[in-house]
Formats: C-alpha cells, sequence, structure tokens
C-alpha cells in the first residue's frame, strides 16, 4: 500500500509540475505584456507594498491611478493614510499629507521624500508602463528567465527572474510574476543580494474605466 501511495504522489507531481518546454520564453512574456499594455489607457489598481532599505522598513497600501501618457495619482489608505500624490497633466509632482495637514498642497520636485518610498521611487517608476520598459530593456543585456509557476488570487502567474550583471539601484535580482489571462503584472519582488527589499502585491486592477484628466489635479 505505501509503495501504491508513493507511486501515486509521484506521477501526481509530474503531472501538476510545469515542464519547460511548456512555458513560453522570457521575451514571449514580455513582448504579450508590451502589447497588452500598448491597448491601455488608464487603469486602477491597489498596491500592497513593502519596502526596506537598511534598517527602516515601509509598510503601505497605495490606491494607484493611471492615464496615459503619464498621469499618476497615487493615495496612501494604509501606512500614511489620508496622504495622495499626483503627478499633474503638466507635468508638476503635487501632494498633501493626511489629517490634519490635507488643505497643506505643495508643489515639489519629483524626487521629494513626501512622494517618494523610502528606496527613492518616484511616481514615474509606479506604473505598469515603466515596469514594463525596465523587463524590455532587461531582456536585452541581463539575464531574464522563467523559472516556473505560482498561483496568486487563484491564477496562475509566471514567474520572471532578472539577474543584474551590475545592481540597479542597490537591487541585484527581480521577480515579476505575470497572469497570462489579461497579461497583467500581479507581483514583483526585488533583491539586494539574498534579502528581499521590495514586495508589492497588485490586486482590483480595472483596466480602461475612461478616467478623467481632472482627477489627476490637485
Amino acid at each position: 500500500m505505501k509503495r501504491v501511495l508513493l507511486a501515486l504522489l509521484i506521477l501526481s507531481c509530474l503531472v501538476s509540475a510545469p515542464h519547460a518546454q511548456d512555458l513560453p520564453s522570457a521575451s514571449e512574456i514580455i513582448s504579450n505584456l508590451d502589447a497588452a499594455y500598448s491597448k491601455t489607457n488608464d487603469y486602477t489598481c491597489l498596491a500592497d507594498a513593502h519596502y526596506k532599505k537598511g534598517d527602516r522598513r515601509e509598510d503601505k497600501v497605495y490606491k494607484i491611478f493611471f492615464k496615459r501618457p503619464e498621469m499618476v495619482r497615487a493615495e496612501i489608505l494604509e501606512g500614511d493614510g489620508g496622504t495622495v500624490a499626483v503627478l499633474t497633466p503638466d507635468g508638476k509632482v503635487r501632494g498633501h499629507r493626511g489629517w490634519p495637514l490635507q488643505w497643506l498642497v505643495l508643489t515639489v520636485g519629483l524626487d521629494d521624500p513626501l512622494v517618494t518610498t523610502i528606496r527613492g521611487h518616484t511616481l514615474k517608476q509606479s506604473h505598469f508602463g515603466y515596469m514594463i520598459e525596465r523587463m524590455k530593456e532587461a531582456i536585452t543585456s541581463e539575464a531574464v528567465s522563467v523559472t516556473g509557476i505560482q498561483v496568486i488570487d487563484g491564477s496562475e502567474t509566471y514567474v520572471l527572474e532578472t539577474t543584474y550583471k551590475t545592481p540597479r539601484d542597490g537591487i541585484t535580482r527581480d521577480l515579476v510574476f505575470v497572469d497570462p489571462s489579461a497579461w497583467l503584472i500581479k507581483k514583483i519582488r526585488s533583491f539586494e543580494g539574498n534579502v528581499e527589499v521590495i514586495k508589492v502585491v497588485y490586486s482590483d486592477i480595472v483596466m480602461n474605466s475612461g478616467l478623467p484628466d481632472k482627477l489627476f489635479e490637485m
């Protein structure tokens, strides 16, 4: 009986495990991502984000709004609730803290700590278009591979791993999890050596809802 159970277990693993030849290449995945994104005029999503720099940690939940060509609105729902930052239609960066300072709206530089993460990521680095361009650049010069499949919120995602020859902003390795059912990025993880310093999980993604320009004004 034990031998039968062991044989069934091994067979189950062989059937369910993805084989390398069954997976698309990294370039195919990135191309499909890019093609799907090219049809996107705007989107909203939730981003459950965790950042680490040295001994500092930052844990926040954002609601992200994006509209072409490059308008971004980030509302912090948890971690610094009430803070809002926008990249406006005229290219300015404006923001305010939560209560009781929400009335104090400031125009700041793109790299101002008010509107960046502790790792210095800006509003221009917060949207899917930036991430896809980074992947397109990496596929031409870095080691990029598809390492397997992972289920996120009930959906299978392809896992793309990029290992950088030279660290980028301290990052030596990225993992990007792509849902092929709609060609969307569902999660990213970034590492300094063996230490995970960035983890962002995306959910409630809504594409092409017709966001008005006034949403990106402040």
